[in-house]
């Protein structure tokens, strides 16, 4: 290897690490907590290793195979890795952020190395070569960012690295027809598809490189490639055994298939639309969001402007490719743009989504080799370093800017809310994060303030989508932090109506039931606790309600109302018909209150005061002996009572 070579590569590798050295101290954000800090087989470290390989990369954090996301998820190269990573680095983020940007800067040198097989440089000089300008465009291009910033994407990454060994171990040994040249590729594409199953793309992209690119004949391709086909067939094998063949099952909620409520013109004029989208953001990657949900991107007709744009954009480049059908270069980088996007095109299967940044972060390296052949096009030698060092420049300030944003989930949602404002999620997720913030603070001034920063947010995710439960729980409870009981009962029996009986809604509703009890607001304890009851039948719900009428509202007649329609359904309850008689023994109805206190003690004979009723009772019907028995006896079980 040249010493200037050698000097470029470390130049490459050291940009690429540059680059993204201020996510080093970021937390962890978004999925994350999915593969690495709540999922159970991640979490045992060396232990898990074996559940990573034998189950679906979400099963650890679920706790069972929910199908959430089209075909399941398998991916156990990176679910080991994350375990090992827990085993030595626990909940400690920095390793894993360093471990993205290395495996990012190796990422970029290994498509310099491969671009210089494809393309060796005619000049004496690499500083001028195809390959030196495309890594460093590549390396710089803030469309990377959601990859490189989040710890979650190292399947994104590995997977990567993996496909391009695979590429570069085929482009040095496809035409020496040794061990190597079968062994190799077909290994390192197999751990490239354990990783993350989109780099099959490259199953058909190498050999394609050597018929297109080195003018390999189609024989000696076709017999290379056979080792990458075995690594495909035998994951997929693997892949069915372990999940069972693929169900393709259409989602019936908007947040899961953004397309539910859009015709099929409608569907697909959409989906052109983001195809839009995508070619902007290649040209022009600002502003970035990590949420295209509903309705950040809009469901349009075939008459949108950007629509027709798009088609007639990518009715040009088959027009291109058509009539330069000899430029083999054109034609290998656009089967690369296309092919490694094809998995998130929508068209094959609903990826959950209208587009994500990271789905271009491999079909992106087109883009990069087409500004590079561009500029190779009208200039040569120093002058071509002229726009390569500006772009490169211009990317890496917002690169490193757009870091900033993926320091945590907090500075994440706040920032992207300002882009994808008329996203539900992207409006929960700010709501949520001001939410947090204000439990954490002990400033009331500044809680309040959050609160209702956290409402505003809130609200709007639920004009979006107004079915859209996380907003809508959320929300019940900024009010009741911000002790607006009443409103956030009504965002609760919203709740209720979606998902009757959800656990947080019933914690949450009886923290509304007790907080307005201590705020002496007894209406509105009732109505929660009625609500409580209409989704569960508690008797702590009916014991509640009595007391409130019987003890703090005076309205003997409503608590006996509630004590007894729970006796009705917990006959034998102590603590039910304990109450029961205390009323009765507030109206004035000494011998039925005693039939009830009886009745409890059934259940609670140690019940100290319990006793001391009966006692009491026994004493106003004048059976005096009686009287001293229970009331001694209950002095005896708890001798505090003498007190009272």
């Amino acid at each position: 290897m040249k010493l200037e070579n050698r000097h470029i590569q470390y130049l490459i590798f050291g940009v690429a690490v540059a680059l993204y050295l201020n996510t080093i101290g970021h937390g962890f954000v978004l999925d994350d907590k999915i593969v690495i800090t709540h999922n159970q087989f991640t979490k045992k470290g060396l232990n898990g290793l074996g559940d990573s390989f034998f189950s679906d990369s979400m099963t650890g954090f679920f706790g069972e195979d929910k199908k959430l996301v089209a075909g399941g998820r398998y991916r156990p190269l990176t679910m080991a890795l994350h375990a090992v990573e827990y085993e030595f680095f626990g909940k400690n983020p920095m390793p894993y952020h360093l471990i993205n940007i290395l495996l990012y800067a190796f990422l970029v040198l290994l498509i310099y190395r491969i671009l210089l097989r494809l393309y060796p440089p005619k000049e004496e000089r690499h500083w001028f070569s195809l390959a030196f300008m495309v890594a460093l465009i590549y390396a710089a291009h803030p469309l990377h960012t959601e990859v490189v910033a989040n710890v979650k994407s190292q399947d994104e990454l590995l997977s990567a690295v993996f496909a391009f060994l695979a590429w570069d171990y085929w482009l040095r040994t496809a035409s020496t027809n040794e061990w190597r040249s079968y062994l190799f590729p077909g290994l390192f594409m197999f751990l490239s598809l354990m990783a993350k199953e989109s780099s099959i793309a490259f199953v058909v992209l190498i050999p394609l490189s050597g018929l297109l690119l080195q003018n390999s004949n189609r024989s000696q391709s076709l017999r290379t490639a056979a080792p990458l086909v075995v690594a495909a067939v035998t994951y997929i094998a693997l892949r069915i055994s372990v999940l069972g063949s693929a169900k393709l099952e259409v989602a019936t909620e908007l947040m899961n298939n953004p397309f539910v409520n859009a015709g099929s013109s409608e569907k697909f004029a959409t989906i052109f639309l983001t195809y839009y989208e995508y070619f902007r953001l290649l040209v022009f990657p600002f502003p970035l969001t990590h949420d295209y949900y509903p309705k950040h991107i809009p469901i349009v007709g075939w008459s949108e402007w950007k629509v027709i744009l798009s088609v007639l954009a990518h009715l040009a480049i088959l027009a291109v490719v058509w009539v330069k059908r000899k430029n083999r270069s054109l034609l290998f980088w656009v089967l690369f743009y296309f092919g490694n996007f094809f998995l998130y095109s929508n068209i094959v299967f609903n990826i959950g989504t209208f587009m994500n940044e990271r789905f271009l972060f491999l079909s992106s390296l087109s883009f990069a080799v087409f500004i590079g052949l561009l500029i190779r096009h009208f200039m040569s030698g120093t002058k071509t370093l002229i726009p390569i060092f500006g772009i490169a420049a211009l990317w890496s300030v917002i690169s490193f800017n757009r870091n900033l944003d993926w320091e945590s989930d907090r500075s994440l949602a706040l920032a992207d809310v300002e882009v994808s404002s008329n996203s539900a999620k992207a409006q929960m997720a700010a709501g949520s994060a001001y939410l947090d913030w204000a439990n954490e603070t002990s400033n009331e001034t500044e809680k309040q303030q959050l609160l209702n920063k956290s409402i505003v947010h809130l609200r709007k995710s639920l004009e979006i989508y107004p079915r859209y439960f996380p907003p809508m729980i959320l929300m019940g409870n900024a009010l009741a932090a911000g002790e607006r009981f009443k409103e956030s009962l009504q965002l609760y029996q919203n709740c209720f109506k979606l998902n009757p009986g959800h656990q947080d809604a019933m914690n949450n509703t009886l923290y509304v039931a007790q907080q307005s009890r201590l705020k002496k607001d007894f209406e509105t304890s009732i109505k929660a606790y009625e609500i409580l009851l209409s989704q569960k039948q508690e008797l702590t719900y009916y014991a509640a309600i009595g007391e409130i009428y019987g003890k703090e509202l005076g309205n003997l007649d409503r608590s006996f109302d509630f004590i007894t329609e729970g006796l009705k359904r917990f006959p034998d309850n102590s603590e039910l018909n304990q109450k029961a008689g205390v009323v009765m023994a507030m109206k004035g109805r000494p011998e039925e209150a005693l039939s009830y206190f009886l009745k409890a003690l059934e259940s609670s004979p140690d019940n100290g005061h319990l006793y001391l009723n009966i006692g009491i009772t026994y004493r106003s019907l004048g059976q005096l002996e009686k009287a001293e028995e229970f009331i001694g006896k209950a002095l005896e079980l708890e001798p505090s009572l003498r007190k009272g």
